[in-house]
């Protein structure tokens, strides 16, 4: 499964997650929402290496 599908199934768990971690509300799903937006500008990078 692409890394794309797997942040997208499993959001919500990982928003869970953070909550119960003490991470409030906002920020867990602020982060949980840009992680699929930050994927996809690094698999559009061109490699520096």
């Amino acid at each position: 499964m692409p890394k794309e599908d797997e942040v997208s199934v499993y959001s919500e768990r990982m928003y869970r997650f953070y909550v119960r971690q003490g991470i409030a509300e906002g920020i867990a799903w602020r982060y949980v929402s840009d992680i699929p937006l930050y994927l996809d500008q690094y698999n559009r990078a061109e490699p520096t290496l």
